[in-house]
């Protein structure tokens, strides 16, 4: 079933407002931007006007008393600059994450539309273990969300059979869409922002999108995270 596009967009409001970046047109952004903007424009003024006044004399004072308002501009444009650059890449990457926030989600509900009854495998034993609620097909780019925190992980790799459900904290992990409101982390989070988690035999990765309580299990048995690549041997 296709989600209406109102909740959708309610959903995409609420995970960026999860996301906690400044808003670029918040009063402070906004003043620091036309500050950098101001200091980068007095700079190139002062540095110009440095110039005529250092060969207008010949009287040593007056040459650097101009040159230390050259510098003065060069530092100012300086700053400027950095401020600039700093609060203006805010808007950019806010509307940058906002779009992969977005992009995954559509992914998810992609996958996980059910299949045509035409080509719907035979209901065997192992097929209707699979389309449990309890152990759900996994596939790549599935979104789950921990029901009794704030955890939510993106399936990077599945297993092509499913040996249980995928837990968090003791209680299966439910697709993000139909999860509850996750509520305020009470404890240290025990899953990572940013961690990816397998399994022992290495046939599930989990990539964890939000921290929270409760350790990842598969089948019963915990999840690891999973080492960086060692980088080769410069000689």
């Amino acid at each position: 079933m296709t989600t209406p596009p109102d909740a959708r967009a309610e959903r995409f409001i609420r995970e960026l407002a999860e996301l906690k970046i400044p808003d670029p047109a918040a009063a402070r952004a906004t003043l620091w931007l036309r500050l950098g903007t101001g200091l980068m424009a007095a700079g190139l003024v002062l540095g110009t006007l440095a110039f005529p006044l250092a060969h207008a004399t010949d009287n040593s004072l007056a040459q650097g008393d101009a040159l230390a308002v050259g510098l003065g501009g060069i530092a100012a444009t300086v700053v400027g600059g950095a401020l600039f650059l700093r609060y203006s890449l805010t808007g950019f990457l806010r509307f940058w994450l906002a779009r992969q926030s977005h992009d995954l989600d559509l992914l998810g509900e992609r996958l996980a539309r059910p299949a045509p009854a035409s080509a719907a495998a035979p209901h065997t034993k192992e097929n209707r273990a699979m389309a449990s609620p309890l152990t759900p097909g996994l596939r790549p780019g599935d979104q789950l969300a921990s029901v009794t925190g704030t955890t939510r992980v993106i399936v990077i790799r599945a297993p092509q059979q499913v040996a249980g459900p995928v837990e968090c904290g003791g209680s299966p992990m439910l697709p993000a869409r139909e999860a509850p409101a996750p509520q305020p982390p009470g404890q240290a989070p025990d899953t990572l922002i940013g961690k990816r988690y397998v399994d022992a035999a290495d046939t599930l990765e989990l990539l964890c999108t939000a921290s929270g309580a409760g350790h990842l299990t598969y089948g019963g048995e915990p999840l690891a995270v999973k080492p960086p690549k060692a980088l080769p041997a410069s000689d």
